[in-house]
């Protein structure tokens, strides 16, 4: 009989402590979502080739590198995969290294707004290999996600929000005053 109080007595705690830590999850969440509001307006890095290109300026992006490569060469391709733009880098050493395009093409004219792809590729003992990109975007606005805790930013041109941990530096995008590349 005593056995059987102190498992009800188990059973009762186990229960409070799952609705004491739902209600810690909700308010880490509220407080994660209050921080991410500040966000709005911002430019993130998030990981992604994808960079969203505003009607005047160009699209500004990381390159990580695993190790130095010689010959890194960016090529800025439109939804179709056409290149645009080559931007020769020449050797860089293993790191994160920041990748700019004005928004211009190869011979000098504007590009209109929209999606473009930042690719980047180098030579790695003498083979050529793709490396990571990550492209800023613009956040427009902050969503609570579906109970999963999650705290979820919708970008400016990406289709799908996304997760505010994947979020890699808050940083400045503006690439309006690149004379180069």
């Amino acid at each position: 009989m005593i056995a059987q109080m102190a498992s009800f007595a188990t059973v009762d705690g186990i229960g409070k402590m799952n609705t004491q830590f739902g209600s810690l999850n909700a308010a880490m969440t509220s407080n994660q979502a209050l921080q991410a509001s500040s966000l709005v307006g911002r430019d993130v890095l998030v990981p992604g080739n994808e960079g969203m290109k505003k009607a005047t300026g160009g699209v500004a992006g990381m390159v990580k590198l695993p190790q130095a490569v010689d010959g890194a060469v960016v090529r800025i391709e439109n939804g179709q995969g056409q290149i645009l733009r080559t931007i020769d880098l020449g050797a860089k050493s293993a790191g994160d290294h920041r990748v700019e395009w004005d928004g211009n093409d190869e011979n000098g004219n504007p590009m209109p707004e929209g999606k473009y792809n930042v690719r980047v590729s180098g030579l790695i003992a003498g083979k050529s290999q793709e490396f990571e990109v990550s492209t800023y975007a613009n956040v427009n606005s902050v969503l609570l996600g579906n109970g999963d805790g999650n705290v979820m930013l919708n970008l400016a041109g990406f289709e799908s929000p996304v997760k505010l941990a994947e979020v890699l530096e808050v940083g400045n995008a503006d690439v309006s005053t690149v004379s180069k590349g």
